[in-house]
């Protein structure tokens, strides 16, 4: 590959290429991937990446964690918001456009430890004169309310007259299917401008929230400056002269002020924000984002690539992660385009919040709180369907009521019925899997009795109602589900479903049992609240008890459900061009039901949540059993193959599975990256990393590791937040060195490694050699 002799302006500013995820040339087709992939955020707003001249076909979305409307659509669905990041330019009445004008060299470059999206494109006019154009933006991850950019243009080879036209652009609107079309979901209602300002605010149709925009626009011609007060401005630049022009925007959102109040708080903070100055927001932004990063990065030495696309997938979680709002969660496709219209699944649960809990536990509480929130709807949920307790919606979006779709597109391209919403009950469990997750890992004990208790106490109510006796095999059977493998709808007894509400009724007793022994008195204010029955925890823990789990044991295998075993089982034979399995030809997509052909993780994600429950031998048979049956046509799947993989000695398949979940989005494996960032998969390969090869887990009392590291790594290391303690781990194929960087407030905290456990010491160096090392007679006192 030839050296570009064009250089971009910001080369010295960028990190190593272990941080810099790059596009090399301009590829139309590939126009909405790469905006996808370059989207910029702070865990409160998101923009996709688009180019700032806004190309034929491009399509720019600003979203805002947790507003949604449903005006014109049929169900609601994330905003897309007025876009500000536009610029026309025009040169001899040409306007700078790849489309539209020769391209001679064009890169962009997403600093993804700073935040920061870089462009470097030289166009070539009809005229043969070569135009340089650099740009640079970031979303302040210090400053929540401000988008910062600048745009940079240098004639290479005569004086030019630049035309520029910049915009808060308010024509945006959201994709459609094609019987809605293309909807707005909001106007316009206060517009405007002054000598050193344009202002801009709309209001969503169906709740009346305000979203304001205020932006301020500085051109710099040599040493000048100058505020621009026409949006369109006419400069005659000389020669291999730099003009600059430095937008800054403000952006603010609220369901209470006043239109008013609105402009005046929104002009106020862009007064600040112009105040500090661009280096200056530069410089801050930049600290906040290394702080993030001096906690969350994981470091795999001996393998960059792998380490820069989980950067990647890191990275895209930590841009839509709020720190400051418990009234929002993170929707499957994350906030980088309108995949499932924004909605929030069980993806969230138990793929993104392990990510949170051990990196940013603000976030994860954030998350559970979101739930929290909504626990009334999911109780009247659950009783408009003839049950007691939560049932939380398959698919939530803002009031927390069920707003999955009735029809969908499946894999062959018809049209099917959905049956989600009335069959994956098994969320109901994931979430309250999720709030023990978290209590355990974070030992908040406050989030635990006030919060996470109410909610493992409804789900139970519901499985107790959900279940169903059975007086011909005396046990307790839950009916018409579907696990997490889609490909097989109204079932009986899966496994997945009746382990984990088996876990659900047996872990609301414990916690009842326990508050009621070590906090009478709240106890008694909380069972008067809840109206907690006598008899009913004893009630719980009999379904529990009498829970029915699919087993043949002729096959010695967990059944996936009642039945499975019994359906037709074909091999995999082909492998397509991401070497994953293909359903032969000789089965039809709308029969993949009668066979054994799996969609995702079921019983492997079983082994996964639950690994305490089974030994190693039933891990590893049926991990083997189901693997070789697993289509992977979610992108949930790889990483959790990849973690259990590991557990049972599969190391080439895990990965196999851990670069394949890596690439999900780098290299649109799925082909739907476009619609916005695979958010669950990005969660499983930080999972996968972590509690893969780390082999991390979070016990009662300890946090244990159990290593796997590949034999072409030397190593892993990564820091984690544990009950309170910041932990610097470092793994090898020789020893765990775990330090404390920050102590907590009170108790200790113990640590099992390789089965030895040992209380953590704070100021040293705690050691644990690998058990090979061990039987050679090798000693090594901790320092």
């Amino acid at each position: 590959m030839t050296k570009s002799k064009y250089i971009c302006r910001y080369k010295n500013e960028f990190p190593d290429k272990n941080w810099l995820v790059k596009e090399d040339r301009w590829d139309s087709k590939q126009q909405t991937v790469r905006e996808t992939q370059f989207t910029l955020g702070n865990g409160a707003i998101c923009m996709r990446g688009v180019l700032e001249e806004i190309p034929y076909d491009s399509y720019p979305g600003t979203y805002i964690g947790g507003l949604f409307d449903r005006t014109g659509a049929q169900i609601t669905e994330l905003v897309n918001l007025p876009n500000p990041l536009q610029f026309r330019m025009d040169v001899y009445g040409e306007k700078l456009d790849p489309v539209a004008m020769d391209i001679l060299h064009h890169k962009r470059t997403l600093d993804i430890k700073h935040g920061t999206l870089f462009r470097h494109t030289v166009y070539k006019t009809t005229h043969k004169k070569r135009l340089d154009y650099c740009s640079r933006r970031f979303i302040s991850m210090h400053d929540k309310n401000l988008v910062v950019m600048e745009v940079a243009l240098t004639p290479l080879d005569a004086d030019m007259t630049i035309s520029m036209q910049t915009t808060i652009d308010s024509g945006v609107t959201n994709k459609g299917t094609v019987t809605e079309g293309r909807k707005r979901h909001f106007q316009s209602c206060d517009i405007s401008s002054g000598s050193d300002y344009v202002y801009r605010c709309v209001e969503t149709f169906e709740k009346k929230t305000l979203v304001a925009y205020a932006s301020a626009l500085e051109v710099y011609l040599e040493e000048s400056c100058k505020l621009v007060s026409d949006r369109a401005v006419n400069l005659r630049v000389k020669k291999n002269q730099t003009i600059k022009f430095r937008k800054y925007i403000t952006i603010k959102s609220s369901k209470t002020l006043s239109i008013p109040k609105m402009r005046r708080e929104t002009m106020k903070h862009l007064k600040t924000a112009r105040k500090r100055g661009f280096e200056k927001l530069t410089s801050d932004h930049n600290k906040a984002w290394e702080k993030k990063w001096n906690i969350s990065d994981i470091e795999m030495n001996g393998d960059h690539d792998a380490m820069r696309a989980l950067r990647f997938n890191m990275y895209h979680l930590m841009i839509c992660g709020n720190e400051d709002n418990d009234d929002v969660s993170i929707g499957a496709k994350t906030l980088s385009g309108e995949g499932y219209r924004g909605h929030v699944f069980w993806d969230t649960e138990l793929f993104i919040l392990p990510y949170f809990i051990y990196s940013n536990p603000s976030v994860a509480r954030n998350i559970l709180m979101y739930r929290y929130h909504r626990l009334n709807a999911a109780r009247n949920n659950a009783s408009s369907k003839g049950f007691e307790g939560a049932l939380f919606p398959w698919e939530s979006a803002d009031t927390g009521e069920e707003c999955t779709p009735s029809w969908a597109k499946d894999f062959d391209g018809k049209i099917i019925k959905i049956v989600t919403m009335d069959e994956e009950h098994h969320i109901v469990s994931d979430i309250a899997y999720a709030f023990a997750h978290y209590c355990k890992a974070t030992g908040d004990d406050h989030f635990l009795r006030r919060y996470a208790i109410e909610v493992i106490i409804e789900t139970a109510r519901f499985w107790a109602t959900r279940a169903v006796y059975n007086s011909k095999s005396k046990k307790y059977e839950i009916h018409k589900v579907m696990g997490p493998d889609e490909f097989h709808e109204n079932v009986n007894n899966n496994a997945y479903t009746n382990i984990l509400a088996q876990w659900n009724l047996k872990t609301a007793c414990e916690w009842v049992r326990r508050f009621r022994r070590t906090s009478p008195t709240r106890f008694s204010a909380l069972s008067k609240r809840l109206n907690i029955k006598k008899g009913e925890t004893a009630a719980w823990k009999k379904i529990a008890d009498g829970m029915l789990i699919p087993v043949s044991k002729k096959k010695n295998l967990i059944e996936q459900f009642k039945g499975f075993l019994k359906l037709k089982d074909h091999r995999i034979t082909a492998l397509n061009q991401h070497f994953m399995p293909e359903i032969p030809t000789s089965v039809d997509w709308s029969e993949v039901g009668k066979t054994q052909f799996i969609k995702q993780a079921d019983v492997v994600m079983l082994l996964y949540l639950m690994s305490d429950k089974f030994t190693y031998a039933e891990k590893k048979k049926n991990y083997y059993y189901y693997e070789r049956r697993t289509l992977h046509k979610s992108s949930l799947s790889p990483a959790i193959h990849s973690i259990v993989g590991l557990e049972v000695g599969d190391e080439d398949k895990a990965l196999h599975y851990f670069s394949h979940a890596l690439s999900t989005d780098l290299s649109d494996i799925h082909g739907n990256t476009a619609d916005g960032i695979h958010a669950a998969s990005a969660g499983g390969t930080w999972q996968a990393a972590v509690m893969g090869f780390a082999g991390m887990r979070p016990l009662e009392k300890a946090i244990s590791f159990n290593p796997h590291i590949p034999s072409h790594w030397k190593g892993i290391k990564f820091k984690i937040w544990w009950r309170g303690a910041l932990l610097d781990v470092s793994i090898n194929h020789s020893k765990t060195e775990i330090h404390i960087r920050h102590r907590p407030k009170k108790g200790k905290i113990l640590a099992e490694v390789y089965g030895e456990t040992k209380q953590l010491k704070p100021n040293i160096c705690n050691c644990f050699l690998h058990p090979s090392l061990k039987k050679k007679g090798s000693r090594r006192r901790s320092k």
